[in-house]
């Protein structure tokens, strides 16, 4: 099929599959309840589905379907076919239409969104019930423009809740919420409902103390070393806990809370290192998040590979050195991409790194984890690879330094539509 006639197929079963969603939500009525948010989305969705999932039958997808026939098809579990012909349709359509024979109690999505106005049209797909916002910070900017409008267009989800909304307080700006009718339950801070303490961290996971709402979880541990996810974590146990889930079940499924694919992921690293693969996508705030986890770790050494962070718009400049300024602590500086050894390299300079020192450049993704493996990486060193979602996939330069190579079942963008992409892109460097 030539690109047009696939580009016209796909627009009519976004169609299709938009309005069987609508019908399917209509006649079985499930409880909805949305995930929004500049970042960690798809991590908070996951944790609130296994959170859920111990005393509710809850609907969601695996993966972070937020838009789209993506959003559409997961209201059915199902994922948009890596081959879109004819055929591959109609197969898909078939098992969706075998979907309405199944009932849950709670459908669980993700709602994301790139432009003004988008999020009005999620809602007029599927009003939720209640939603829980992740964080309100640039995101999108070459069309969302503003941080004042990422703000009013995130927070639309917690107006549109029908029963309550659950907000993270630490990254959703107060202003943004001062007209919303709906009951907030909040997360985030000391003052919140829902609070943290993280007694003790290391390269593997950590300890943490969470009070919810009156309920204390004491000394869980956790395989997460993010603050960011361990923050989700109170959000989606708050969530879960207004739901009508037990604390036994909460409480026993806690430690069973893994990242989501390549998302502050502890892995394992060649010659007795560790890892933390952060390849999922790549905006400010996360990067500042990753950096600042990565150097709160022991180590010998702290080691950043880091992509480029792309749809900046005007926020470019403040955006990249945001992140620069977690560049102080760092012991060796991996670039990839024009971007990243454009905005990054100027900053890494003054702040004393030296190229081909302790400051390197690479063209690709593999090339830079072939460097780091064979030329860099020793005993007892941590190294972040934080990237972003197109183009320069720097997953690959993590599975590169994985101590057991079936690890790569936790790096994204895995699966055999993606390879054929990667393998077209980087050739023979992709299995070197």
């Amino acid at each position: 099929m030539s690109h047009e006639q696939v580009s016209t197929a796909e627009r009519f079963a976004t169609k299709i599959f938009r309005s069987l969603a609508r019908l399917y939500i209509a006649i079985h009525r499930p409880k909805i309840v949305i995930v929004a948010g500049s970042v960690g989305k798809t991590s908070t969705k996951l944790m609130l589905a296994k959170f859920l999932a111990t005393e509710k039958k809850v609907s969601f997808m695996d993966d972070s379907y937020n838009s789209g026939i993506g959003l559409y098809l997961s209201v059915f579990e199902k994922k948009v076919p890596s081959h879109a012909t004819p055929i591959a349709w109609l197969k898909l359509l078939l098992r969706v239409l075998g979907h309405f024979f199944k009932h849950y109690e709670i459908l669980l999505l993700e709602y994301g969104i790139d432009r003004p106005g988008e999020m009005q049209e999620l809602i007029a797909f599927a009003r939720p019930d209640c939603a829980i916002l992740t964080a309100v910070t640039p995101e999108h900017m070459e069309f969302l423009q503003t941080i004042d409008i990422v703000g009013n267009e995130e927070t639309k989800i917690l107006a549109a809740s029908r029963l309550f909304g659950v907000v993270n307080s630490a990254d959703v700006d107060q202003k943004y919420l001062k007209n919303i009718k709906t009951q907030l339950y909040a997360y985030g801070s000391h003052e919140d409902i829902a609070t943290y303490e993280i007694v003790s961290r290391n390269a593997s996971g950590s300890i943490v103390n969470f009070v919810i709402d009156g309920t204390v979880y004491q000394s869980q541990k956790t395989a997460i070393i993010s603050d960011a996810l361990i923050r989700q974590i109170s959000g989606a146990l708050l969530m879960a806990q207004q739901l009508g889930v037990s604390k036994e079940a909460l409480e026993a499924t806690i430690p069973a809370i893994e990242p989501a694919a390549s998302r502050m992921h502890p892995l394992k690293g060649i010659h007795a290192s560790h890892l933390i693969d952060d390849t999922a996508n790549f905006s400010p705030v996360a990067g500042i998040v990753a950096l600042q986890t990565l150097k709160q770790i022991e180590a010998n050494r702290h080691i950043a590979i880091l992509g480029n962070m792309h749809e900046l718009g005007d926020y470019i400049e403040e955006g990249y050195a945001q992140v620069g300024d977690e560049f102080d602590g760092l012991d060796i500086l991996v670039l990839v991409g024009n971007m990243s050894v454009e905005h990054f390299g100027s900053i890494a300079r003054t702040k004393g790194f030296k190229q081909d020192k302790t400051l390197f450049y690479f063209d690709t993704s593999t090339e830079a984890g072939i460097f780091v493996r064979d030329k860099i990486i020793k005993e007892g060193d941590i190294v972040l690879i934080k990237g972003p979602f197109g183009g320069y996939y720097l997953e690959e330069a993590t599975k590169k330094l994985l101590a057991r190579p079936e690890d790569s079942i936790y790096l994204t963008r895995q699966s055999e539509f993606w390879q054929h992409k990667k393998k077209k892109l980087f050739g023979k460097s992709l299995n070197d």
